[in-house]
């Protein structure tokens, strides 16, 4: 009970700080100088500290190559309207003394993004932050009480040269390396086109249509899940059943199994032929009862190729609140399909040709380190 209150009173005492954006000064402006503090007190203040650091967290957006990361960044600061010391008690050797503590916060607020860029769940995350800046803040007491005893510049050396030390070896890139696995899956809708060969030319006038889909990726294998569907109508009266008469409204369906294997996969493009199993089904839409259910169904063998244009990649390495599953690697994709599917239907023979236009999300897990 008292971890989970504590990891509460954090969160709500982050959104507080930072609801009103007040003037804040981060550590990646460089230096401490004095312009940094007020001189005006503030009833509000604590009395107990004139300096102190903070390391919050802030979700946002970044760039590497054509990838975009949404990350957790850990940021040191200090509040410009909180850190009060008066004119006549300023000097060098106190603004060094100051600039030790910042040092010092800077150097886990690295170790913590070390974590952050690992961990997959937000409480876990928060649970480090609370035993890192724990850590922080007691050897922050230890530079303070060591300095009050002392109170010379050689402390103030020891400590300087301990943390220049330190930052430079804990200097950490916001974006750590990914691994993709060699697996994934993606969702595919689109629209479609297609035109038939042979004697089902002759009979059939085809229009557009939707397909929907999932592709399966293992290794080096693609498996597609494919269902599509467009409106037709007859041109030419035949039997079946009942009397097609041209002008008739059909509905078009095919749904394929199939497997494929890239020519080329890079990180825009990605070409791959297939092979598989397809099902053609007509079913009339006529103004009779005698029509209703009325269809005709053929199975073959399908072929074709399969074009992505990759838009955009991002991964998300941002731990959420909600959920500690939330790592994500993704691709939005323009899909563009293009089938040969054999039909032998009782009644007239042909293929039927196909093309899809349409948009994918891929994704697939991976690994950061």
């Amino acid at each position: 009970m008292k971890l989970l209150f504590t990891l509460l009173l954090l969160t709500l005492t982050t959104v507080c700080l930072f609801a009103d954006e007040p003037d804040f000064r981060q550590y990646e402006e460089g230096k401490l100088s004095w312009g940094d503090f007020t001189s005006v007190a503030d009833t509000n203040m604590d009395s107990t500290s004139k300096f102190k650091p903070y390391i919050y967290f802030k979700t946002e957006k970044a760039e590497r190559n054509d990838t975009t990361f949404s990350v957790i960044k850990a940021k040191n600061l200090i509040f410009r309207n909180k850190v009060y010391v008066p004119l006549e008690e300023r000097s060098d050797e106190l603004l060094r003394y100051y600039q030790i503590i910042f040092d010092i916060k800077e150097t886990y607020r690295r170790e913590i993004q070390d974590t952050i860029n690992v961990r997959n769940g937000f409480k876990e995350l928060q649970i480090e932050f609370i035993r890192i800046d724990a850590i922080s803040d007691s050897i922050i007491n230890e530079f303070k009480s060591e300095y009050k005893i002392n109170e010379n510049i050689a402390t103030l050396e020891k400590w300087e040269g301990q943390y220049r030390k330190e930052l430079l070896k804990t200097h950490l890139p916001l974006l750590p390396n990914v691994i993709t696995t060699k697996g994934g899956r993606s969702i595919d809708v689109g629209a479609r086109y297609g035109f038939y060969l042979g004697e089902t030319k002759e009979i059939i006038e085809q229009q557009y249509g939707y397909s929907l889909g999932f592709t399966y990726f293992t290794g080096n294998l693609f498996f597609y899940v494919r269902i599509g569907s467009v409106l037709g109508k007859v041109k030419k009266t035949f039997e079946y059943g009942e009397r097609w008469t041209p002008g008739m409204n059909l509905s078009l369906t095919e749904f394929d199994l199939s497997v494929g294997y890239p020519l080329f996969d890079n990180s825009t493009h990605k070409l791959t032929p297939f092979l598989g199993w397809g099902v053609h089904e007509i079913t009339a839409k006529g103004d009779k009862p005698a029509f209703d259910d009325l269809s005709t169904t053929s199975h073959s063998f399908i072929t074709g190729l399969s074009y992505d244009l990759i838009l955009n990649e991002s991964f998300n390495l941002a731990p959420s609140y909600m959920s500690s599953d939330t790592k994500s690697h993704t691709q939005n994709i323009l899909n563009i399909r293009l089938s040969l599917t054999n039909l032998n239907h009782s009644f007239f023979k042909g293929n039927s040709i196909m093309l899809s236009l349409g948009y994918s999300i891929f994704s697939r897990a991976f690994t950061a380190e």
